[in-house]
């Protein structure tokens, strides 16, 4: 018998671009058959592959394992996706296969397999899924990036079920670091952490053609205490190889050595601890091991992260936490990430920081959380740039150690020439600038030029307790193809014995065709300047917007129209369910009031960490 296993990803792969644009239906799009409808050429290849199976079944391949992450991924109002849960069962109703309802959540809440599953349809059928209430409690279980503990556990649970069938365990997945990154690598390395009767195929798919990428095949033993495996590796995720080689199974010749060794070593701890006895130090010997063991365990920590070496200051004597930079490679191509102290701060407390955004995707490694910046450069909802990450941290005193700001500066300097390229190109074209670049160099566009400069030099003025930029340049990236000119705007206020003097300088027009304002709210209601004199109205243009020469680092969307709200019955179209909540700019005395252009990628909420 010849068994057939589909492993699907959802947000970019069944969830494709083409699915998460289309009308959402009043929130509703994940309970019909708009699944289907765009992937209908896919799911028909499926159809005829299944032929050659005697049995086939599907599982939710995604990192939505838990209520809160297939909430906190149900995207914004303009890319709305809703449930993958319902979703799943449309699939397998339209191909006729049976579904596995196993979920990570089973596993870290110890809960019978499929009651996660069961209870997040419960909530949806309540309606309680888009109002972002509960009727019951929910496990939960950490994210990995990387889905290497996913597929483990889903492969393990595969052949416990059919332990003298062939397997053929195919996942669909959009993303390459995962395909060819270090899922592919982590089980190319260790065969035998997949059951010897299943066969790992990873395909790639993404609303397009269907390509094979990697076919692994296993050499393993099935492990009956599985889950407890799983638990380790979510717990641990810097901890995978280290797990891996300790269920590598061993020869005869290797356990008899070993059980050797092990008799030695506790002969000689055994004549250690009756020569410590005898000669009263049996205390002073266990209080000199423990710092010996204290000292061994932090030697360790560092040597296996050595590429966040930088990331151990962890103590601030100002009550900041210092955010450390590195670089990551091990997908393929570098990847941008932060590290800073995990502290006190939850899952959800770190997802409000970033509302307004596809919310990152991050880990926790100890006493760490590693935010990776940039990793879905093509979604239709906005990805928090460096920049702003940065300054959302800062906002939540969390900020740059001197080291990590000389490895940006260094990386930003190397990345310039190429940003300065794209926009010219993009400029010839009419185009966005952004689509000549990849996800790494990406993550750099919005950073102004001197801004790593005065962030080290502690230039930046405070405002209501947190510091805020002060005329900091910026090379300005941002796309410009909705404005309709390309004028430089500055305004100034000097200061002249207490008097307060406007230079007026060339302006820009934001005007913009999609989001247009009414001369009512761009009226300003200017203070007239006093000079020792009558005093003076300033006339204002009011078909054009004037911008001071800062460049703030974060704007904040009127309360008067949130964007993503408008025609929400629930209220809450996703885990991003608030206008673009950025930071908002200090408020500024004798200016013109800023109307902002609408912002296209945040008007509706965004998703986390995940694919």
């Amino acid at each position: 018998m010849k068994i057939r296993y589909l492993s699907f990803d959802f947000d970019g792969c069944l969830f494709n671009p083409s699915y998460a644009q289309a009308e959402h239906f009043e929130f509703t799009k994940h309970l019909g058959d708009a699944v289907l409808v765009h992937n209908r050429r896919f799911l028909e290849q499926i159809k005829r592959e299944n032929a050659a199976f005697d049995n086939v079944v599907a599982l939710i391949g995604s990192n939505r394992q838990s209520y809160e992450t297939d909430q906190l991924n149900m995207g914004p109002q303009k890319a709305f996706k809703g449930s993958c849960c319902p979703a799943i069962k449309t699939v397998c109703a339209d191909l006729n296969i049976t579904f596995d309802p196993f979920l990570l959540a089973d596993v870290t809440g110890n809960l019978p397999f499929g009651t996660s599953y069961n209870l997040i349809m419960q909530e949806i059928e309540a309606g309680n899924f888009m109002q972002d209430t509960t009727q019951y409690e929910h496990a939960t279980c950490p994210g990995e990036e990387y889905k290497v503990s996913l597929l483990f556990a889903q492969m393990q649970k595969a052949a416990a079920d059919h332990p003298n069938e062939e397997i053929i365990f195919d996942f669909f997945d959009d993303r390459y670091e995962i395909l060819m990154g270090r899922a592919k690598e982590f089980f190319t390395k260790y065969p035998h952490m997949i059951p010897k009767n299943v066969t790992l195929r990873m395909n790639r798919y993404a609303g397009d053609d269907v390509t094979l990428m990697a076919s692994i095949e296993g050499t393993g033993e099935p492990y009956s205490n599985y889950p407890e495996h799983v638990n380790n590796m979510l717990n641990d995720l810097w901890a995978h190889d280290e797990i891996a080689n300790s269920l590598k199974p061993i020869s005869n010749e290797q356990h008899t050595d070993i059980v050797l060794e092990n008799n030695y070593k506790f002969e000689e701890q055994v004549k250690a601890l009756e020569t410590a006895i005898q000669t009263g130090e049996y205390i002073a010997l266990n209080l000199a091991a423990r710092e010996i063991d204290h000292i061994v365990e932090y030697t360790e920590a560092v040597d296996t992260n050595e590429e966040l070496s930088t990331e151990k200051e962890l103590e601030s004597s100002n009550n900041l936490s210092p955010l450390s930079y590195f670089t990551d490679n091990s997908s393929g191509e570098p990847r941008a990430k932060l590290a800073f102290a995990k502290k006190n701060h939850s899952h959800n407390e770190i997802n409000r920081w970033f509302q307004g955004y596809q919310q990152p995707e991050y880990i926790e490694d100890g006493d760490r959380i590693i935010l990776f910046i940039n990793v879905h450069p093509d979604s239709p909802y906005k990805d928090p740039s460096l920049f702003e990450a940065i300054e959302i941290l800062r906002q939540q005193h969390i900020e740059l150690s001197d080291n990590a700001i000389e490895t940006l500066q260094q990386e930003f300097n190397s990345v310039l020439p190429v940003l300065e390229q794209a926009k010219s190109i993009a400029m010839t074209y009419d185009v966005d600038f952004k689509q000549f670049l990849d996800g790494y160099t990406n993550a750099f566009s919005d950073m102004p030029v001197d801004y790593l400069v005065k962030y080290k030099n502690h230039e930046l003025v405070e405002n209501d307790g947190r510091e805020k930029e002060a005329n900091i340049g910026n090379l300005n990236f941002s796309d410009r193809s909705d404005e309709s000119s390309d004028e430089e705007s500055a305004l100034e206020l000097v200061e002249d014995d207490s008097r307060e003097k406007e230079l007026d300088a060339s302006t820009d027009d934001f005007s913009d065709s999609d989001s247009s304002v009414d001369a009512s709210d761009e009226e300003s209601d200017l203070k007239p300047f006093e000079d020792n004199s009558p005093e003076k109205e300033v006339e204002v243009d009011v078909d054009k917007q004037t911008l001071a020469t800062e460049t703030p680092a974060i704007h904040a969307r009127s309360e008067a129209e949130p964007t993503n709200q408008q025609g929400n019955p629930a209220g809450n179209p996703g885990r991003n369910q608030y206008a673009f909540h950025k930071p908002a700019a200090a408020p500024r005395t004798n200016r013109a009031p800023i109307a902002l252009p609408e912002d296209k990628l945040c008007s509706g909420s965004s998703s986390c960490l995940i694919s």
